[in-house]
């Protein structure tokens, strides 16, 4: 059958089976022989150079109608334009669409703000409008406008051409396709990059989007060394009810060489088959081959091997992989989508984990496995040692003596290794009835025959001692960290004279852990066996770094006096020794901008805080810098340069947020910034950051932390009127503070005070009282009772002044018989001093009640906008009790009563 333009589909699929067996040269010949029409038909489909998809197009032509077939766009007419932009050249062409280089140029008449974009120009062949390929390219469209990441091409613009094809603008990126840009480089970069694709992926996964169709063609390394994923063009939204009718298309385009098993069966295909092509990349960037030779002759014979065939390991190319990253590619592969990563998040973790030098989730984690990876991470001492004995033999700028230390600290090394694996080796793995020993419990036990191994080796005994309260400090074993320090500090004892960094080493180390423990006992440990000065320039690090341990431990304890003097002593030693390392300068100078607060020398205090943030920037540890500008704004906080500590804030969480996102750390600097925007008069802008922050962290495991975040909440929402939010973050905060602190904790009390203060607003007297545990409020007269709960709940006016001159006047201003004008227009003043985010509802409607009693009892006029925030408030508090007396009034019965369990107070008689 012939189309209007006279091309011969059954023509045009023999010509098309010729094409596939010729060579470039031969290929070439036989363009040249064919008229114009099929020549551009022909090359239109060999630009689908998959098997798999040529074999569709070829079907598609043997049964299809006749088709009017769309020339491509001229590459000389530079004038033609998608839109507004002018396209260049073209640089690509595929089954769907044609693709070109694009510019747009505004010239406006100010010169000032004329611009130049670029852009790759996606335009849809003519012969697949009013086909599944035309409304794929819209959905195409809609998927990209929503998304934004910056390992994504950004989308720009689209729309139809003149003739009806639909066109798109992508962010043109100009790189090297994935697998070209990891020729030559360390296995250790090519999986990094690899786990910014994946993370990339993961991006759009999570947004319910699947890209079926990751290649090298499809992930672009640009010019920064970042790898940019392109094409969604067959992505699809999980649940989006049209997919099937798509899905089920003989003309769904893909890629057969990276195509998963479920696609090629024709199976449901979701976020495991990009999980598999991703599997497929890995394989290719690692070794520079596919995993399997794909038959371009034979559909069925691709589809065997796709589906049935293991690819050999990927060191079988390359014996620079190692078996864990086999052991990842493999699980990426997986026939079975369930036997897969069930995230490209958890194979992006993985990678990261092997980096790291840390088990992989992809082999099982059995004792030995655990132990040589941790005697991996170990080796780079033995390395770092070993290197510096060879260059000292090398060399004759150092002394024999010097190198028969280091050829002796090398050989411990290696002796601590072959000690800790030996640890693991002889540990019964199924010591407790086939219970399997975790790690933790393996050291435990192995500690009596570590001491007896170095019992008497002391410079050996410090070097496992040190590892071993390594290894604790990464598991949060605090209290066997503090032994493993203090086998180290004996053995250092043992060797006296010559080994006083060693000693004063443990005892730093000891006083750090023990901060963490009970400041009290490290400050006076420290106190104790710290000496006055360091003994040499060598130990001067370790020295102070004790010293700030102890500082630390004083401030905690908030015995400023002793802080003081011991950051003035740290200083002093630190010049007289020439101390050059920033992180201890760092801290060094955070305790004397503190000192110098203290003495009211603001201009020395933020000198000192800037100093501390320069020194931190310097120290290569980016959650240590984020910290100390997080201080600093606190600092600027204080002393209410709140634009300042804004800036310091945003410093701090742009660090976090591109070095370690997750750390709990970074969610208390999150909540602490949302104390300060709620500060600066917008609440809304405080839920935000604290949603942030509780994203962050595991209810289950981050009690104190998420509790308090959850009770900040509380605390703005009540503050900005916004009840039901507050309501749902008390009622899940004191859940969370029942079971991990109990209900008569003062942590818990924080929250039943907000409790409290709810109910009081929205009229509930008894059950507010109920919840203080102080029922004997309700025996008050019915005048005074309402005074009485709030005198209760009232803040601690000793830290608002503000708050107490203004409380002190109202209560006087009750008993004034004669209040003179003058005087009620001063405690409206007042009023308005402390009005806005300061004052909840329940302070808000107290004091304008106060004060709208003293204009009815004097015969005043309440100023127009306090009578209006009077009816909002009384409106409010309306709304308030409809919704305790509704849908609230389960769950605050509930809450009442576990109170009332616990014996929070007794009801008076006649209550």
């Amino acid at each position: 059958m012939a189309g209007a333009d006279g091309l011969d589909f059954s023509t045009l699929d023999k010509l098309l089976d010729q094409a596939l067996e010729c060579d470039e040269e031969q290929l070439a010949t036989l363009l040249e022989g064919l008229p114009e029409a099929q020549r551009s038909a022909l090359v239109r489909l060999l630009g689908a150079t998959d098997s798999n998809v040529l074999e569709k197009i070829s079907k598609a032509a043997r049964s299809s109608p006749a088709v009017k077939a769309a020339g491509p766009i001229p590459s000389q007419e530079k004038s033609r334009r998608a839109g507004s932009w002018r396209l260049c050249r073209e640089i690509g062409h595929g089954g769907t669409a044609q693709v070109f280089f694009a510019e747009r140029v505004d010239e406006s008449h100010d010169k000032r703000t004329n611009f130049k974009q670029r852009a790759a120009v996606k335009i849809l062949w003519s012969h697949r409008i009013g086909s599944q390929f035309s409304d794929r390219f819209f959905r195409e469209r809609r998927i990209l406008a929503s998304i934004d990441h910056p390992g994504l091409a950004r989308f720009l613009d689209g729309g139809l051409l003149g003739d009806n094809r639909p066109w798109f603008a992508m962010e043109y990126i100009a790189g090297e396709d994935i697998v070209t840009a990891c020729r030559g480089r360390p296995i250790e970069d090519r999986l990094r990059l690899l786990c910014d694709v994946c993370q990339t992926i993961d991006y759009a996964h999570r947004r319910l989007i699947v890209h079926r169709d990751i290649k090298p063609g499809n992930v672009l390394v640009d010019s920064t060394g970042r790898p940019r994923v392109l094409d969604f063009g067959i992505a699809r939204i999980l649940d989006d009810a049209e997919e099937s009718a798509l899905t089920h298309a003989d003309g769904v385009p893909l890629t057969l060489r990276y195509a998963s098993p479920e696609q090629v069966a024709g199976r449901t295909v979701d976020v495991a088959s990009d999980i598999y092509q991703l599997g497929v990349l890995a394989y290719e960037m690692l070794t520079g081959f596919p995993p399997y030779e794909i038959s371009e002759s034979s559909l069925q014979e691709s589809v065997r091997v796709i589906t049935e065939k293991v690819p050999p390991a990927a060191s079988a190319y390359d014996s620079r992989i190692q078996r864990d990253v086999d052991a990842i590619v493999a699980q990426a592969l997986a026939k079975d989508p369930s036997d897969r990563y069930p995230s490209a998040a958890a194979f992006a973790e993985d990678i990261r984990l092997f980096l790291d030098d840390r088990p992989v989730a992809a082999r099982p984690r059995t004792i030995m496995y655990v132990a040589r990876r941790f005697v991996r991470r170990r080796a780079l001492t033995i390395s770092i040692v070993a290197a510096s004995v060879l260059g000292l033999t090398a060399a004759t700028v150092f002394s024999l003596d010097r190198a028969r230390e280091a050829k002796e600290a090398a050989a411990r090394s290696r002796t601590t290794l072959e000690i800790l694996a030996d640890v693991f080796e002889q540990a019964d793995p199924f010591g407790d009835a086939g219970a399997e020993v975790t790690l933790a419990e393996a050291l435990i036990r192995a500690r009596p025959a570590i001491a007896e191994k170095t019992a008497h080796a002391p410079k050996l005994a410090i070097e496992v001692n040190q590892t071993l309260a390594d290894i604790f400090l990464s598991l949060d074993m605090l209290d066997y960290e503090v032994e493993a320090h203090e086998a180290a500090w004996a053995a250092a004892a043992q060797l006296g004279s010559g080994f006083e960094r060693q000693l004063i080493a443990s005892i730093a180390a000891i006083g750090n852990t023990k901060t963490r423990l009970d400041p009290r006992e490290a400050a006076l440990f420290l106190q104790k066996h710290l000496p006055e000065s360091p003994p040499t320039k060598d130990a001067a690090r370790d020295w102070l770094s004790g010293k700030y341990a102890e500082a630390h431990a004083w401030l905690r304890l908030r015995d400023d006096h002793r802080t003081d003097a011991i950051a003035g002593r740290m200083h002093e030693v630190a010049v007289k020794y020439e101390v050059d390392d920033p992180r201890t300068l760092g801290r060094i100078s955070q305790l004397l901008a503190g000192t110098a607060r203290r003495a009211n020398n603001l201009p020395a205090a933020d000198r000192h805080w800037q100093e501390a943030v320069e020194y931190m920037s310097q120290a290569g540890q980016p959650a240590g810098h984020a910290v100390i500008l997080s201080n600093q704004a606190l600092h600027y906080g204080s002393t209410e340069r709140y634009k300042k500590s804004e800036e310091a804030f945003r410093k701090s969480i742009a660090v976090f947020r591109e070095h370690d996102p997750e750390n709990t750390t970074f969610a208390d600097i999150l909540r602490l910034y949302a104390g300060l925007q709620f500060r600066m008069g917008d609440p809304a802008a405080a839920l935000g950051t604290l949603s942030e922050s509780l994203a962050i962290l595991d209810r289950e495991r981050d009690h104190y932390s998420y509790f308090v975040a959850q009770n900040k909440v509380a605390e703005y929402a009540f503050a900005s009127g916004a009840f039901d939010a507050a309501f749902d973050a008390i009622d899940d905060g004191l859940d969370l503070a029942f079971e991990a602190f109990g209900s008569e904790d003062e942590v818990t009390a924080r929250m039943i005070r907000l409790l409290a203060r709810l109910l009081a607003f929205a009229g509930a007297e008894e059950s507010s009282v109920r919840a203080l545990g102080m029922h004997d409020v309700l025996c008050e007269q019915a005048t005074v009772r309402a005074n009485a709960i709030y005198s209760v709940l009232s803040r601690n006016k000793s830290t608002d002044d503000q708050w107490r001159q203004t409380s002190e006047a109202l209560t006087r201003a009750r008993t004034d018989v004669a209040l003179d004008r003058r005087a009620f227009d001063a405690l409206i003043d007042r009023y308005r001093s402390i009005n806005g985010t300061v004052l909840d509802p329940l302070d808000r409607l107290t004091l304008i009640e106060d004060l709208h009693q003293l204009a009815l009892r004097h015969a005043y006029e309440l100023p127009a906008e306090l009578a209006s925030a009077r009816l909002r408030l009384l409106g409010q508090r309306a709304g308030t009790a409809e919704k305790v007396a509704g849908r609230w009034n389960a769950r605050i019965s509930y809450l009442l009563d576990s109170l009332d369990s616990h014996g929070a107070g007794q009801t008076c008689a006649g209550s």
